[in-house]
């Protein structure tokens, strides 16, 4: 008797498409340096993008100087979000682990 076939599952985009770099969304993304390290709060609508500059430290900056490379939490917007809450969610985050 013959295996049985499995179709494959038409659910699957024939196209292959990245979620993480539409132009309509928005992420707020929170990388680290390590456990109990440094964090960073951000706001970009290219995840992915984003990711990749501070893991191959393409800026100068904060994240470049602390070694803050790694994506711990995000959260998509359908909406530009403002950055002030996200520092605000930082200086938040920072005061609780000081403690």
């Amino acid at each position: 008797m013959d295996a049985p076939r499995f179709a494959p599952s038409l659910s699957f985009p024939r196209k292959r498409e990245s979620i993480l770099i539409k132009e309509d969304r928005y992420f707020v993304y929170i990388l680290a340096s390590k456990r109990n390290g440094a964090l960073h709060v951000g706001v970009t609508s290219n995840l992915a993008g984003r990711t990749y500059e501070h893991k191959q430290d393409l800026r100068d900056g904060f994240t470049k100087k602390y070694g803050v490379h790694g994506l711990v939490w995000f959260e998509e917007f359908g909406r530009r979000v403002r950055r002030h809450p996200a520092r605000k969610a930082n200086q938040e985050m920072a005061a609780r682990v000081e403690d």
